[in-house]
């Protein structure tokens, strides 16, 4: 048997189900608050600090592979049953949205606001409705066998993957509350006894499956694949290794990192490989811009479609509630022959019409409890299959409670708001202008409930201090405004075509 060396992001597979970017030490930072009190507190926010680039970083696993002898589970040649793609969610919440340069002159006609000249926008003119709800994981994710989540695992391999990429059950690993180690993955073979038994037993919610073939280095496909629940329940993480092998077939990684992988000799699947690109800049969802992709010439547009639909097309087992939505793309070059471009997808939620924020970790409040956030990516290399994807990408979630308003604060109005709150004789350029969901966490019988609202979320830029600041206006309730500031921001679209 060849040692196994799985290679892995560690930051993503330490991560709870809301896989979040860690936070980093609340700072001293200059942040220009309300002239009205937001909070009682004198305390600066967290700057918002962009996690380190890690290319690799070893898979914590316990023991050795375990090869399986036959037993009572079945095989994935005995999973014969496909799963069924599911499909995008309608709603009912009618939503007509300024232009761009709509939205520039609102912001231009307040004195000491600007707008940025690639200003980010999702400003609706009109929306008949916003919902406020709770919500929770749904009861029979909580309640799944072992067994279940061992055989939708094979079921989701087969549909990603395909009925011709070969399965080795060796590198099948499990982590989870029944292991020897919460944090390690463990060869799902060593326990495949007490399971059977049922001696081993879980929370399905603490259960991640990995799947990882990069020690076979005669093989062309190798393939990553891991979930924590079925798709569209919590974190899930797929990679053909187009990619990945490309990279590897032409010695492109970082100097840094070549021992390790001279040392390895694998292509590293399953983790995000964007960084060894030339990044070129970034787009809006709908640009007519294209690039060349590895089959061919391709619109980011109509890669975004195709991205969309196969996200919003994965299997789930309850009917979903929520949409896949690309927020923006970013382009990479990679030195190969004439070029090889890849489009990178930062994602998020939609519910009702309204994305969900996205800014991909926890971030500490000033003036609010504390915000979540969703961590959506991926990327493709060929203009008709996505390559990579990693994140929550949540399609559904048990409802506990939900309230429809219909008095919606405009954006003119939560402009006007800031600008008599904010300390005065201080310009702001705005960076960021649009409407989105923002969710907090509160834990009911040691499971999470999230709370979700919607707020205007608006980014301005200090002038005075080269400072950013986020604020969150609710969309309902004036008095409802928190901010928190960094010493840089991230979100900027630098190619508006």
């Amino acid at each position: 048997m060849k040692k196994l060396i799985a290679l892995f992001l560690i930051s993503a597979l330490l991560t709870g189900c809301a896989n979040l970017k860690g936070t980093e030490s609340p700072a001293e930072s200059s942040s220009p608050a309300p002239a009205e009190s937001i909070s009682d507190t004198e305390e600066s926010s967290e700057p918002m600090t962009e996690q380190a680039d890690l290319p690799y970083a070893t898979l914590p696993v316990a023991t050795e592979p375990v090869v399986p002898e036959n037993g009572d589970w079945p095989t994935i040649d005995d999973v014969t049953e496909p799963l069924e793609p599911s499909g995008p969610v309608e709603f009912d919440n009618n939503r007509e949205d300024y232009t761009l340069e709509e939205v520039k002159n609102i912001i231009n006609g307040f004195d000491r606001f600007s707008a940025s000249e690639n200003i980010f926008t999702d400003v609706p003119r009109h929306i008949d409705h916003i919902k406020e709800r709770t919500e929770g994981m749904v009861d029979d994710m909580l309640e799944t066998s072992m067994y279940d989540q061992y055989v939708y695992f094979l079921k989701t391999f087969k549909y990603i993957f395909g009925d011709d990429t070969p399965f080795y059950p060796e590198y099948l690993y499990v982590r989870g509350g029944f292991t020897d180690s919460d944090e390690l993955f463990e060869p799902f073979y060593t326990y495949y006894d007490d399971f059977i038994s049922g001696k081993k037993v879980n929370k399905a919610f603490n259960v991640r499956f990995a799947y990882t073939d990069n020690a076979d280095t005669d093989k062309d496909d190798e393939v990553f694949l891991m979930t924590i629940h079925p798709i569209g329940a919590c974190d899930t993480r797929f990679d053909r290794g187009v990619l990945a092998k490309i990279i590897y077939d032409n010695k492109l990684m970082h100097e840094t990192y070549d021992e390790g992988y001279t040392a390895a000799k694998t292509i590293f699947t399953g983790t995000d490989k964007t960084s060894y690109g030339k990044y070129i800049g970034t787009y809006l969802p709908d640009s007519e811009k294209s690039y060349k992709l590895l089959d061919k010439e391709t619109k980011i547009k109509d890669a975004v479609k195709v991205f969309e639909d196969y996200m919003n097309s994965l299997p789930t087992m309850h009917q979903p509630m929520y949409n896949i939505r690309v927020v923006k793309v970013s382009v990479y070059k990679f030195d190969v022959d004439d070029g090889l471009y890849v489009y990178y997808f930062d994602c998020a939620r939609e519910y009702d019409n309204i994305l969900f924020d996205s800014f991909g970790y926890a971030q500490q409040m000033i003036g609010g409890d504390d915000f979540l956030s969703d961590y959506n990516l991926g990327y493709m290399v060929r203009s008709d299959e996505v390559d990579f994807a990693d994140g929550n990408y949540i399609r559904f979630m048990k409802t506990y409670e939900e309230q429809q308003y219909d008095d919606v604060i405009s954006f003119e109005e939560a402009m006007q708001i800031l600008d008599e709150r904010l300390t005065k004789h201080v310009e702001f350029e705005v960076e960021e202008a649009r409407l989105v969901y923002a969710y907090t966490e509160e834990f009911v019988d040691d499971l999470p409930r999230y709370h979700c609202k919607v707020y205007w979320r608006i980014v301005t830029h200090n002038i005075n201090d080269d400072g950013y600041y986020f604020y969150y206006q609710n969309a309902r309730d004036k008095d409802n405004l928190r901010y928190f500031s960094s010493n840089s921001y991230g979100g900027q679209v630098t190619m508006l075509q």
